[in-house]
């Protein structure tokens, strides 16, 4: 087998790793979706099914625990913005969440009105997200993506320095 075709047979490996990893993660991607994990709490599941019931509502929950890990509360402004929503539509988010104690306004008084508030994820939400994010590094572990993404990465710096370290092509010949 000449070098060049060893080079070809490595990134033929590396294609098929990309589509098995890629596979495997729509698998897990799927499961996610259709909310097909067990939970630790009733608390728990409704949290994941107002998360599942819309992509705003999901990405206001994630908004609210990564500003809870920053430690960095987000104003009602800040958060129309990131959503892209109007006001009237985080209001409803806003009050459902809080109802359900979901998060914490973090100037309550100070704050006269909703839209001067600032707010972060509860601790029970948090719990619900780190037991997500146990549950699918568990899954990745389960069915073996950490390791096809491990090699995707070996291979991919085997061939860039492979490239790097090619001989000028009249010496090619010779290999």
């Amino acid at each position: 087998m000449t070098y060049q075709n060893k080079i070809n047979t490595t990134k033929e490996t590396l294609t098929k790793l990309e589509r098995e990893y890629n596979r495997q993660n729509l698998n897990v991607e799927i499961k996610v979706a259709q909310g097909t994990r067990v939970f630790t709490s009733a608390a728990e599941q409704k949290i994941v099914e107002y998360s599942l019931s819309s992509l705003n509502r999901r990405l206001f929950m994630k908004h609210l625990i990564l500003a809870f890990y920053d430690n960095n509360p987000l104003s009602y402004n800040q958060l129309v913005k990131l959503l892209g929503i109007s006001g009237t539509g985080l209001k409803t988010m806003w009050r459902e969440c809080y109802d359900a104690e979901w998060m914490l306004i973090t100037n309550e008084t100070e704050a006269k009105t909703e839209t001067s508030q600032t707010a972060v994820a509860s601790e029970e939400l948090v719990k619900a997200y780190d037991d997500y994010c146990r549950w699918l590094r568990n899954t990745w572990k389960d069915i073996g993506l950490r390791s096809v993404s491990t090699a995707i990465f070996e291979l991919d710096q085997m061939l860039a320095n492979e490239e790097a370290n090619k001989l000028p092509s009249y010496l090619e010949k010779n290999r």
